[in-house]
């Protein structure tokens, strides 16, 4: 019998060895650390803390020292290059300079396998000290995606907080820098995952990950890629007031049953927050108007992904990363009599039918406060099960009111979104009353419904309630009200309206707008007379101007400096997808309801057409018909081939290969033929990187082809991109036609290897194992706009 005890983290670091020069600063050195062999004994001893925290601080001394000297001893046989890892019996560890002096350290401990062997055997492992444990490095991730994880980490740390470390340890007290940082990497390390899961083909790169259809198309001829949105977007950003840059990602699929759901049933199937991981074919489609630097734009779609995956939870979404920390209150027990002032207030408040005996109340409380609490109390008591049929109801009607937004649009574009020309009433009889003519507003007709805020988790109606307005679109960085109410003005007075407290309550929080700062790195377009200012003093100026004046002739020339400032972020969500708008800092509109719901409405004609455009089951189909005439092999092969293109030059990633299913997935294709199983995507995955690793050492190599042991054939390729020393990088995958099932065959491996300077080469054994002409398959994906 086997014990196994999976890979996890045993600690992290985060140093800086110019903190600590002598001896008895030497402490200081360390900004950040984390180990779960102490968080754990510090939850289950009994020791003191002293003590606790005299050896945690010679452990974390004694890593860091050996960490350091590894790194100088490795310097002399790598010609001063750092070393990034070692592998030991045990555990793996990680060692990167994130900046100029500030470094990480990681360690991962092995998976653990424990044999219980038979009872005659128990005498002898017990002279020999217990069970045999052996350490396995089996599907754990490789050093090189270990470190890609923490790089990424990294970069949605500072996308919050500050260009560097080194400049946020300036700006901030060393208190206050070693908090941010325990806040963000303890949550970091508690969802970190070393196992080998998700892409690995796509997290070994790092780049930004598109879509399945790549990037919305551009100009005449693309329309079915979506290049009529794309229009409609890079308008939106130059019409709008303070308004830098956007981008727009896509994350799995509407659902497949519309029908109105209960909330009970829509938790059970959540989209936002599931903690599932992005699959292949989610990403980025619309990667904004080239006004933000394409490394900060990568670091906001990584942090738009953790929003899929943690929704409200998400570092920077529900809790602001620059508020203090909060101290945890300490629960003080009531006594059995019933005594003291809390006991005083929970015997109040749980007599909802009896009023409050205000000489009972203790002192400071006054007795309004009390009363007005009761009577929310009730109220929402009585309408909890008409308010989640209201919400039922809602969102059959909510789907129906938006088809007059669309026609409108439709009619303003000339057709753009469809074919259309009627211009019904865009809105319900209920929605055209206004609050003059005797309806009164939600909060007034629902207190409990506006009082009550949504979270991600917490009882079964705020699930629900999230996961509905997911569905018909709602602000999880801006407005947290109801975007569909209009009835609220911008500054209206609720202090002297005479309603009653949960009115007012409700109005308040249905005009609540939260707002997050980010750090990006933006492009500051410069044109001809801003650039005559920057020319060299050995230059004259009547010569460049010259030469300016030239380039103005035959077109508009721009250049681009690039510097880090603080922007206001705005996130929009509507299953599929996520809206990130990056305003300028303290923008006037960002303090106005009505601006949000102008938004709102905006982009709910743009849902139905980017759902067509960028469906992956159109997309597959366009790119089957796209390069299917360049494969050699048969054009019925139930073998699809899986590819993955990286550019430098953009730093674009998109693929088609996918993701590593959770134990016990499969994936099927035509026929219900097994195409990808979990073994497939391992064996797969593994050796895409490993030859990511292998062909780093040498830059004249061009091309490599290996195959499995399970009968998978891998193509590496590295095309030039037109720019100087960077060169495109593409993985093809197929399944090998003559494979033979594992219980059929007895040889289990076989590789080949080319190498070569040209492409003619190898065309030929290329046709004979993946079975198509890979520069042209390349060219023919790298011609569409993807």
């Amino acid at each position: 019998m086997e014990i196994i005890k999976p890979a996890q983290v045993a600690y992290i670091a985060i140093y800086n060895p110019s903190l600590g020069q002598s001896d008895e600063t030497l402490h200081e050195q360390v900004v950040y650390y984390y180990s779960t062999k102490f968080r754990e004994s510090r939850k289950a001893s009994s020791t003191s803390s002293e003590e606790q925290a005299r050896e945690e601080g010679n452990e974390k001394l004694r890593q860091i020292g050996l960490a350091q000297g590894l790194v100088e001893f490795a310097k002399a046989f790598s010609d001063g290059a750092p070393v990034d890892a070692v592998d030991s019996e045990k555990s793996r560890i990680l060692m990167r300079e994130l900046e100029q002096g500030w470094w990480i350290l990681a360690s991962i401990n092995l998976t653990q396998i424990q044999t219980k062997s038979s009872p005659s055997k128990s005498k002898q492992q017990e002279s020999t000290g217990g069970p045999k444990i052996e350490y396995s490095a089996r599907e754990v991730c490789p050093q090189t995606l270990l470190l890609q994880h923490l790089l990424k980490a990294h970069s949605v740390f500072l996308l919050h907080h500050a260009p560097s470390l080194a400049d946020l340890y300036v700006r901030l007290t060393r208190p206050k820098f070693c908090a941010a940082l325990e806040r963000f990497w303890n949550r970091f390390v508690k969802d970190w995952d070393v196992l080998l899961h998700g892409t690995p083909a796509i997290d070994v790169y790092d780049g930004l990950k598109l879509a399945a259809g790549g990037e919305l198309g551009v100009g005449v001829g693309e329309e079915e890629w979506g290049s009529g949105e794309r229009e409609v977007l890079e308008g939106f950003v130059h019409r709008t007031e303070g308004l830098v840059d956007l981008v727009v990602s896509r994350f799995g699929d509407l659902e497949q049953d519309a029908s109105p759901k209960l909330p009970s049933e829509v938790e059970q199937s959540p989209w936002l927050g599931s903690g599932n991981l992005p699959s292949s074919a989610d990403g980025v489609m619309f990667s904004g108007v080239n006004a933000v630097t394409r490394p900060s734009m990568s670091a906001t779609a990584k942090w738009m992904e953790w929003i899929f995956r943690s929704g409200q939870a998400a570092y920077g979404v529900q809790d602001n990363p620059h508020a203090p920390k909060r101290k945890r209150r300490r629960k003080q027990a009531l006594s059995g009599s019933g005594e003291g002032k809390h006991a005083n207030l929970q015997s109040l408040m749980s007599s909802s039918s009896q009023e409050p005996n205000f000489e009972d109340l203790p002192p400071g409380v006054p007795p309004p406060i009390v009363s007005a609490a009761n009577r929310s109390l009730d109220k929402a008591l009585k309408k909890a099960e008409q308010d989640q049929r209201r919400e039922t109801e809602s969102l059959a009607a909510n789907k129906e009111s938006g088809a007059g937004t669309e026609a409108l649009m439709k009619y303003m574009t000339f057709g753009l979104y469809g074919s259309g020309w009627g211009l019904p009433n865009s809105r319900s009889d209920d929605q055209d009353k206004k609050p003059d003519e005797g309806e009164e507003s939600i909060a007034q007709r629902d207190p409990s419904k506006a009082v009550k805020p949504p979270t991600s988790t917490g009882g079964d109606l705020g699930v629900a309630s999230l996961n509905r307005r997911v569905q018909e679109g709602c602000f999880l960085v801006g407005l947290k009200g109801d975007l569909d109410d209009e009835g609220e003005t911008d500054g209206e007075d609720m202090t002297d309206s005479g309603a009653e407290p949960e009115a007012n309550a409700s109005k308040a929080w249905n005009n609540r707008i939260l707002l997050r700062t980010l750090h990006i790195e933006r492009r500051q377009q410069l044109g001809k007379d801003d650039r005559a200012q920057q020319v060299k003093s050995e230059e004259t100026l009547g010569a460049r101007l010259g030469q300016l004046q030239t380039e103005a002739s035959t077109a508009t020339e721009l250049s681009a400096t690039e510097y880090f400032d603080r922007v206001q972020v705005v996130v929009y969500v509507r299953r599929p997808f996520i809206f990130t708008f990056l305003f300028e800092l303290q923008t006037p509109t960002l303090n106005y309801t009505s601006f949000y719901r102008s938004i709102h409405h905006q982009l709910g004609p743009l849902q139905r057409p980017l759902l067509r455009s960028t469906s992956p089951t159109n997309v597959f189909s366009r790119l089957y018909d796209a390069v299917s005439p360049r494969t050699v092999t048969p054009v019925d092969s139930k073998q699809p081939i899986y590819d993955l293109v990286y550019d430098p030059s953009n730093l674009t990633v998109h693929t088609t290969i996918p993701s590593i299913p959770e134990a016990g997935d499969v994936t099927l294709g035509k026929d219900d033929v097994l195409l990808w199983s979990r073994l497939d995507a391992l064996n797969v995955h593994s050796q895409i990187v490993s030859t990511y690793n292998a062909t780093r050492r040498s830059v004249s190599e061009l091309e490599r082809t290996a195959k499995t042991s399970r009968g998978w054939w891998v193509v590496w390729i590295r095309l030039p991109s037109g720019q100087s020393n960077l060169f495109r990088e593409a993985f093809l995958v197929r399944k090998a036609s003559d494979y033979v099932d594992e219980n059929e065959r007895k040889t289990s491996f076989g590789f080949g290897r080319d190498v070569g300077l040209g492409w003619g080469s190898s065309t030929g054994k290329l046709a004979e194992g993946i079975g198509i002409d890979t520069r042209r398959y390349i060219e023919g994906l790298l011609s569409l706009n993807r």
